[in-house]
């Protein structure tokens, strides 16, 4: 598979040069890192739609309220690794992304991600309705 082709059922793409300071005593990618590579693409990827995360200016904004990953291969120093993202469904008031890592350097995927962002009102703590133009982004490439 090459970065063409990963990329191509996502909506996003965000590109990440893997660090030395990014692995760990067993010399690959602390899992951890993987978290962090997920929420910069996800940070990314929602910027785009300021309707969905208008971020703390607005008062509004997505809380990461679930967040799973599926670790297949190890990435390790030097890598540049392709985060995709994409919206698969959206509630009254969650969206659910999915994403995953792609090693440039080994050609595959190394890691999935599924994760509930829940669009709030962070002054009363109530949840907040989904956008419906946000649900037109659900299959959208």
């Amino acid at each position: 598979m090459n970065s063409d082709q990963f990329k191509a059922p996502y909506q996003h793409a965000f590109h990440i040069i893997v660090a030395w300071n990014d692995m760990d005593a067993l010399a690959h990618v602390n899992n951890v890192k993987y978290f962090r590579y997920f929420e910069s693409a996800r940070i990314d990827f929602l910027r785009q739609y300021e309707y969905l995360m208008p971020m703390p200016r607005a008062g509004v904004g997505p809380i990461l309220a679930y967040i799973e990953c599926q670790f297949i291969l190890p990435v390790t120093f030097p890598d540049e690794v392709i985060v995709g993202s994409r919206i698969t469904e959206v509630g009254n008031t969650s969206v659910k992304l999915e994403q995953a890592l792609f090693s440039t350097k080994l050609e595959m995927i190394a890691a999935r991600s599924k994760s509930v962002l829940v669009l709030t009102d962070y002054k009363t703590g109530e949840k907040m309705r989904v956008p419906d133009a946000v649900r037109d982004l659900v299959g959208r490439r």
